[in-house]
């Protein structure tokens, strides 16, 4: 549903993910990150590439957006490597530390995240109206 809103649904984000801890209080090495930037480095890969799909569709003009699915392209795990390329294309920010990055995944030993990684720059090098 944020998706569909897209960046507006920014300011709503922390309070989403604040209403969707748990009410018991769980101990400190299983409690969720309280932002999705943080939350793509949990260590379960599915709130990984949910993290980072969702930063994708609210986290442009966020540095700490960039910076997390950046650092997610040398996640261990191909899916989370391809979503971040996809976020990143999403985000539309051609930076060039970005470009380099998408750059690298080009030779990424995954087919999906060579093809994330290509479809991704060729996104950020199209004129911007």
């Amino acid at each position: 549903a944020l998706a569909r809103v897209g960046p507006p649904a920014r300011v709503a984000v922390p309070d989403l993910v604040r209403a969707l801890e748990p009410r018991a209080p769980r101990p400190a090495r299983h409690r969720r990150p309280a932002g999705l930037s943080e939350a793509v480095g949990d260590p379960d890969l599915q709130v990984r590439a949910e993290a980072a799909r969702a930063l994708g569709w609210v986290g442009a003009g966020s540095p700490e957006a960039s910076s997390a699915l950046l650092a997610s392209l040398d996640d261990e795990e191909e899916l989370l490597r391809a979503m971040a390329c996809r976020a990143l294309a999403r985000l539309g920010q051609p930076a060039p530390a970005v470009l380099a990055a998408l750059e690298r995944r080009r030779d990424d030993p995954d087919p999906r995240v060579r093809g994330e990684a290509g479809r991704a720059l060729a996104s950020l090098s199209r004129p911007r109206s």
